[in-house]
């Protein structure tokens, strides 16, 4: 590849990266708004439980505070609907074990369960694996050769043990 073709690839992929970033964030920014909604709910309970209370009737605050509450429950669901969004995004899914796998891996890197990878978007297919740290070194796998993370106990490409 001819050195102006590699900076044209570059460029390319910086361009992706930003528009990846830039949509992670406004997701990110979504989250906090209805964060800040969640909040806002629970200091309504606790005022409409006090005012009960100042009223010599705590059972009077109960419709209010279901309401309250309900309206909590459904930010958190879209606050779940957001998180999985941005997981799609960056070409990542959340294993069983709760850590963040790339969608791309057949088995988690800490617990070894295997995955069917996933199919990846023509919005994601830019992501890609950027290393923590630069005092961190990727784990090569001894079977199958793939880099994986710093600290991963298995193999995200083939499963096998990945030792020290």
């Amino acid at each position: 590849m001819s050195f102006l073709n590699k900076m044209k690839q570059g460029a390319t992929d910086a361009a992706r990266m930003a528009q990846q970033t830039l949509e992670v964030t406004k997701l990110k920014s979504q989250i906090s708004s209805k964060e800040r909604e969640i909040e806002r709910n629970h200091t309504a309970i606790g005022q409409a439980v006090f005012a009960a209370f100042q009223a010599g009737d705590l059972s009077s605050s109960e419709s209010a505070v279901n309401e309250y509450c309900s309206v909590i429950v459904k930010l958190q669901s879209e606050i779940q609907v957001v998180e999985q969004q941005i997981l799609q995004v960056k070409n990542e899914r959340v294993c069983t074990c709760g850590h963040v796998i790339p969608g791309d891996a057949t088995f988690c890197s800490k617990c070894g369960k295997k995955y069917e990878p996933v199919a990846v978007s023509s919005d994601a297919e830019f992501t890609e694996a950027v290393p923590a740290s630069q005092d961190k070194v990727a784990v090569l796998c001894a079977s199958c050769g793939k880099e994986n993370e710093p600290g991963s106990l298995f193999c995200i490409g083939c499963g096998a043990v990945l030792t020290g």
